[in-house]
């Protein structure tokens, strides 16, 4: 199975249109970024980008991964905040006053 950071991966090669941008802005090697995408491809079954020299573009099955994981990393990141806001209710007193 897939993990959130290897879509953060993905997406982020999006964004930049190169594994090297990618890698530099995710903090980590070339090659970890590119093994990561490759396992990610594996898993799917598909191939998510053209690699076209340096530059790199989605192919049809790349960009329907990228629709939805744009949406799963987002629903995953109100889960943490939403987790966090709860977390906080248990602490102090809460006063209305009218």
């Amino acid at each position: 199975m897939f993990t959130l950071k290897q879509l953060r991966h993905a997406m982020a090669v999006e964004r930049h249109g190169s594994f090297h941008d990618a890698a530099k802005a995710e903090n980590i090697s070339q090659p970890a970024l590119s093994r990561s995408i490759r396992a990610l491809e594996e898993q799917l079954g598909v191939q998510l980008f053209d690699r076209q020299g340096t530059s790199v573009v989605p192919t049809f099955f790349g960009t329907a991964v990228l629709q939805r994981a744009a949406k799963t990393l987002g629903e995953s990141e109100e889960m943490l905040r939403e987790i966090e806001l709860l977390k906080g209710l248990g602490k102090g007193d809460l006063r209305v006053a009218m």
